[in-house]
């Protein structure tokens, strides 16, 4: 079993530099979207992506965390801030809007805030970012 949870934790560790890459792609998409007034057309894809990643992360802390019989309290603390930085990011980038130019400021607000909030959540752990 540990063996199991320390590969799903590299899988994890993995994970969040997908998400800052996701998260750089899809502020710069939208941020040249809501800046140059272009249309957006059907450009949901970047934010699916980001958001998709940051729902896998918690599914594989979640495993990592089950799997761990110990729980300190800087972990309980990352879980509980990057959860909510997930559930912030679905949030606003759920909220319609009437233009185009909106709808891709709310996915500039919902990547800036959700990312303010990873950034809190992994400064709790011990090794921080990188490792």
């Amino acid at each position: 079993m540990a063996g199991l949870v320390s590969l799903i934790l590299m899988l994890h560790s993995i994970n969040r530099w997908l998400i800052v890459v996701a998260a750089i792609v899809a502020l710069v998409v939208y941020a040249m979207t809501w800046l140059n007034n272009s249309p957006m057309g059907q450009n949901r894809r970047p934010m699916m992506i980001y958001t998709g990643l940051m729902d896998l992360q918690v599914l594989l802390g979640a495993i990592v965390l089950v799997g761990m019989a110990a729980y300190p309290r800087y972990q309980l603390e990352h879980a509980v801030t990057n959860l909510i930085a997930v559930l912030g990011a679905h949030f606003l980038a759920r909220l319609r809007a009437a233009t185009p130019q909106a709808q891709a400021r709310n996915n500039v607000l919902a990547v800036v805030v959700s990312l303010l909030i990873i950034i809190a959540g992994v400064a709790v752990l011990p090794q921080g970012w990188f490792g």
